[in-house]
């Protein structure tokens, strides 16, 4: 069996090496390399790294909907082309030459969390489970009949970090059962139901912005999802530096600050940081990142910015 592999994010690499370990891939297809850093280096993408480990051959159109790419993959021979994390959208025409050739692994239970940022957006929104969903891709985003769908359960207090690793090592085993599967005509398809859709965006710096009149169980779901990277921020007042808050607590009993303040203060009890948020609950802030420094706990943060101050901090 042999298989044209499309991805670029590492959260392909697992699936690409399980198919190299397997004698199941020869050409890998990756997106162009980028100048990225202040030296603009051209860097490449994490399965191109792979590749050129294994010495597969690596095609990186510009744009993979072109002449040609097209007559590139005209002249491979492949049973199936398996997608995972490429950044690019196929053409109605590509996928028409290759029909029931294009399969797609995506990391939520589809029809949920159709687009993007699906990792991110199950943990937003406080889900007890997400999972891998393998489907036939159609010219619709991740709207093609499911092939096969396995769950797993969200950890309690797991971050973006952890889960996409758990599934990113999790798409192996789902990726593993469906060859077999595929092999021995076992898949049964199943369409998906439109109504039941959701969708998600790309994270951008602005999405990322924390709004502490918001619920503390709202923000502690909204810096898990982003913690830790892109990382959820707020302005430190009155210092005027970018704050990314990467782990927190919910503490939504305690009376910590009294309630006359304002959503935002920052306050110290007990050695513990603790901020006000909307419906008067609070969030501990663990672990912080002024811009330009090094990740801190809560105890060097109360050492560098809150002891001996008269004013209030506050986060906005």
């Amino acid at each position: 069996m042999k298989i044209l592999f499309m991805g670029s994010s590492d959260f392909g690499a697992e699936c690409l090496e399980y198919l190299v370990a397997n004698n199941m891939v020869d050409v890998v297809i990756t997106n162009p390399d980028k100048p990225a850093g202040r030296g603009q280096k051209l860097k490449i993408t994490p399965i191109k790294e792979i590749a050129l480990k294994h010495n597969l051959e690596i095609f990186q159109p510009y744009d993979i909907n072109s002449r040609e790419a097209l007559e590139k993959l005209e002249k491979l021979k492949f049973d199936l082309i398996i997608v995972v994390a490429y950044g690019s959208i196929i053409s109605q025409e590509l996928l028409s030459l290759f029909s029931k050739k294009w399969i797609n692994i995506h990391a939520s239970l589809l029809p949920k969390y159709r687009g993007a940022s699906p990792i991110n957006y199950c943990l937003f929104n406080g889900d007890r489970e997400t999972g891998i969903t393998i489907i036939e891709m159609n010219e619709r985003m991740d709207a093609g009949d499911i092939l096969l769908q396995r769950k797993i359960e969200i950890q309690k207090d797991e971050t973006f970090g952890g889960l996409y690793k758990r599934l990113q090592n999790f798409a192996v085993d789902v990726l593993s059962d469906f060859l077999e599967k595929f092999q021995k005509n076992r898949l049964v398809k199943i369409r998906q139901d439109d109504s039941q859709a959701t969708y998600t965006k790309k994270l951008t710096t602005e999405f990322c912005k924390l709004e502490f009149s918001e619920s503390a169980e709202s923000l502690y779901n909204k810096i898990r999802g982003l913690s830790p990277q892109p990382g959820a921020w707020a302005m430190l007042e009155p210092q005027n530096k970018k704050l990314k808050i990467l782990r927190v607590a919910l503490n939504i009993s305690e009376k910590i600050i009294n309630n006359n303040n304002e959503c935002g203060i920052i306050k110290e009890k007990d050695n513990r940081v603790f901020i006000k948020c909307g419906c008067g609950n609070y969030l501990e802030l663990l672990e912080l990142q002024i811009e330009g420094k090094n990740v801190i706990d809560a105890k060097s943060f109360i050492n560098g910015y809150l002891k001996n101050r008269e004013e209030h901090l506050k986060l906005k």
